[in-house]
């Protein structure tokens, strides 16, 4: 899987978001951080394991493309 580019980066990623709420008391960036995956999963571009063809540094780079973009 190493260097493969098939690793979901969803799971890490919304990880980040439980310790931004819970660890760091931010519920506002943890938001921000569902939200943007959340429109990632919207738009139909998955990750393999999810059914789709998107490779670990597109699911990434747009996941953050959408954190930048975020208006709530």
């Amino acid at each position: 899987m190493s260097g493969q580019g098939i690793a979901n980066a969803l799971g890490a990623i919304l990880s980040v978001a439980t310790m931004f709420e819970h660890s760091f008391g931010r519920p506002a960036a943890a938001d921000a951080i569902e939200r943007a995956v959340d429109n990632f999963l919207n738009a139909g571009l998955l990750p393999p394991d999810l059914g789709g063809s998107a490779d670990t540094a597109t699911v990434t780079q747009a996941v953050l493309r959408n954190l930048r973009t975020d208006k709530p």
